[in-house]
């Protein structure tokens, strides 16, 4: 018994594993020719044009929508890395 459920967990750690690798690891923007001053003026621009207005706190939220909608007009396109 003890057998088999080391080779069922061992099994699962290879699955798990092989799977991990499929997927990537992180999603960037990117910009044919751009420089990373030009993403972060950019990325700030579109930050600040998609925020609503601060909150009691002080604080402001993004609209991912809009956010997305600006650095695609600027050029930008999400991109997987691995």
């Amino acid at each position: 018994m003890r057998r088999s459920r080391t080779v069922l967990l061992l099994a699962a750690a290879f699955v798990l594993t092989g799977c991990a690798a499929l997927f990537p690891k992180t999603i960037v923007w990117q910009k044919e020719g751009a420089s990373p001053q030009e993403f972060s003026a950019d990325r700030n621009t579109c930050l600040q044009q998609s925020g609503a207005p601060a909150d009691a706190y002080g604080g402001t939220s993004t609209s991912t929508e809009l956010f997305g909608a600006c650095m695609t007009w600027r050029g930008w396109h999400l991109a997987r890395q691995q």
